[in-house]
């Protein structure tokens, strides 16, 4: 008689036969759910010991990229002084993270709901918004998102001035220079940013615009 153990993972309704003497098999009942059933009481005994071991596994293998990581550029400044690219590289990395995290970004999902859109197809509303240069969207794990001062917060409904400034730019940057623009301390603005600055004074960021585009590098 085959010796059993359960544990939780993700849904599927096939069953496995993982090795031999190990058969996973899925519980109708609960969909996260996975029985394990061994040939022998020694098989169960050493699959519990491995996955009792794999937190301490996982912390130890974390543990040695990290210092692997850290050896590899010890003796490498070309790679990651001020002027390099890999330097660069990171910096913009760690932006976008930073801007998606304190600004955010939405969904093509988000947008529809935002704006009460009726159709079917839930990403087709902004990616039409987009088509007409009513809206700028960032890639983002492998998404795209809609940073969210781009909105009305009254009517759900893309800002004016995004048109105005899209057609400005007539595709000149990308998205996340546009994005990151947003967001840095701009001089035309006594050092505030135009995000800030958006709604209070649309036309100064207009200008602003006007005056950096083909400038401002990311």
């Amino acid at each position: 008689m085959r010796e059993q153990q359960t544990v939780n993972k993700g849904h599927t309704n096939a069953n496995l036969r993982l090795l031999d003497g190990v058969v996973a098999q899925w519980v109708d009942e609960e969909p996260n759910r996975l029985e394990l059933f061994f040939d022998t009481p020694a098989l169960r005994d050493e699959a519990i010991a491995v996955l009792q071991n794999l937190p301490q596994f996982h912390h130890e293998l974390r543990q040695r990229s990290i210092g692997s990581a850290i050896g590899f550029f010890e003796d490498k400044p070309e790679i990651y002084n001020h002027d390099s690219l890999a330097f660069h590289i990171l910096q913009n990395a760690r932006m976008r993270h930073e801007f998606m995290r304190e600004v955010g970004a939405l969904t093509s999902q988000d947008v529809a709901e935002l704006s009460q859109s009726q159709a079917k197809n839930r990403a087709a509303h902004a990616h039409r918004a987009k088509t007409e240069n009513k809206l700028f969207a960032v890639e983002y794990q492998g998404d795209q998102r809609y940073p969210a001062f781009q909105f009305d917060a009254q009517t759900g409904k893309p800002k004016p001035i995004i048109k105005q400034m899209l057609e400005l730019l007539n595709s000149q940057w990308s998205g996340w220079q546009l994005a990151l623009w947003f967001v840095t301390p701009n001089g035309y603005l006594d050092d505030e940013t135009p995000m800030d600055r958006l709604d209070a004074a649309p036309d100064a960021v207009m200008e602003a615009l006007r005056k950096e585009a083909g400038e401002v590098e990311f």
